[in-house]
């Protein structure tokens, strides 16, 4: 699905194997913790930026907008 997704971890999108997305969860399970933030420190910086300035989140993808546009352009989930 996301082999056609060009927006990587420059605008906020870090990918991770299947395997260790997989062995989080597996983890996850076996020490009660049902919530698991994925998606590299980008993502963590993101989640960070939302909780403290959720409109300076706003004003940072309004600036990425048309890197972001570009970058899923031929983006097909199917």
């Amino acid at each position: 699905m996301m082999a056609t997704n060009n927006a990587g971890a420059n605008l906020g999108f870090d990918r991770e194997p299947a395997a260790a997305v997989g062995a989080a969860i597996v983890d996850g399970i076996e020490n009660g913790q049902f919530d698991l933030m994925r998606g590299g420190e980008s993502r963590m910086e993101l989640l960070a930026l939302n909780r403290e300035d959720p409109a300076a989140l706003d004003e940072r993808f309004l600036g990425m907008k048309g890197a972001l546009e570009v970058a899923v352009r031929d983006h097909c989930a199917l």
